[in-house]
């Protein structure tokens, strides 16, 4: 996805967000904070895979599978860039390597993506999202919905987003077992379609994210992220 879909979907978007005065907060972060994933990649015979040392590739019936693991760490209130702000800045790392940056805003009520940059290239450079992107809010109830469009005039492909809060439901993951709540979005950049649903668990974070992506109905490549371990800060 490009960033100026990001920035003109988002000017398009607000939700409000509330949350009562003496319930804790959706997630308390410390530095050091790390959240280990293990990442499961499944796509046709002949698609491009994931590679290196970390990586184990199976066959399977219709196609491939590689998994792997990953990790993100909380490195705390930090400026992406001289000039700029501070924000919740996570590090990616796969196999002892940062390989991405996330720039976040948690809040007590809230949590917005602010952007993102790519760690393995040695003239990336920070990209910022012209306004916070809300991920998740304590506001959200089951059944809340909501569509962002862009895109479909001249050599702009057609860019949409249709998101639905489904309710907190039991997730087992590597971790063990949590009440989180589940997100669902599907859309289409172009030609390609997406579904990605994501579970939050208060007070643990993100615990399993599944995306899959399509072209003229058909399954590219389908992807699991699940929590295999939570590490607080200093533990």
């Amino acid at each position: 996805m490009k960033v100026r879909h990001f920035i003109a979907l988002v000017s398009c978007f607000s939700l409000a967000s509330s949350a009562v005065a003496d319930e804790a907060p959706l997630l308390s972060l410390s530095k050091g904070d790390r959240w280990e994933y293990l990442v499961t990649v499944e796509a046709p015979h002949g698609a491009k895979m994931p590679g290196g040392s970390d990586v184990s590739v199976k066959k399977t019936a219709d196609g491939v599978r590689a998994t792997f693991k990953k990790a993100r760490v909380y490195l705390g209130k930090v400026k992406p860039e001289e000039d700029g702000e501070e924000f919740d800045t996570f590090q990616m790392v796969r196999a002892g390597k940062i390989v991405e940056f996330e720039f976040s805003d948690y809040r007590k009520d809230a949590i917005y993506a602010l952007g993102s940059k790519d760690a393995t290239k040695k003239d990336s450079k920070v990209v910022l999202l012209g306004k916070p992107l809300l991920v998740y809010s304590a506001a959200n109830k089951p059944g809340d919905q909501w569509e962002i469009k862009s895109g479909g005039k001249g050599k702009v492909p057609a860019f949409t987003r249709k998101f639905r809060i489904f309710g907190e439901e039991e997730v087992r993951v590597p971790a063990g077992t949590f009440q989180a709540v589940r997100v669902v979005m599907t859309g289409q950049s172009g030609p390609t379609e997406i579904k990605r649903t994501f579970w939050f668990a208060k007070g643990t974070g993100f615990v399993k994210e599944e995306k899959t992506y399509y072209s003229a109905n058909k399954r590219l490549i389908h992807q699991v992220m699940e929590l295999t371990k939570m590490t607080k800060g200093g533990e």
